[in-house]
């Protein structure tokens, strides 16, 4: 998806066991139908800068007013991640 990751900014991210993984942010959006709850997208990444073609959805509010951090947490229902993903997948234009 990225045409050149040397551009981007590689962030740490902790997985379910507590490792660390190496993303790339790829967007942040809405979904109207969970009231425009905000999700972000995500790209492993690997040492080499490789990007993986498995896409993280994680659910995302801000942590104060000023609305420059986000509090990141996964999304615990299936059909959420889904519509989340989907709407994701729209937006980048790789919809069915």
């Amino acid at each position: 998806m990225a045409e050149n990751n040397e551009e981007l900014e590689i962030i740490e991210l902790e997985d379910s066991e507590g490792g660390t993984i190496h993303c790339i942010a790829l967007g942040t959006f809405e979904v109207e139908e969970y009231n425009n709850k905000m999700y972000c997208a995500f790209v492993e990444v690997d040492e080499a800068g490789n990007e993986s073609d498995d896409v993280i959805i994680l659910e995302a509010n801000f942590v104060d007013d000023t609305k420059e951090l986000l509090d990141l947490a996964p999304v615990e229902d299936e059909k959420e991640l889904e519509t989340a993903y989907n709407k994701f997948l729209e937006l980048a234009g790789e919809n069915e």
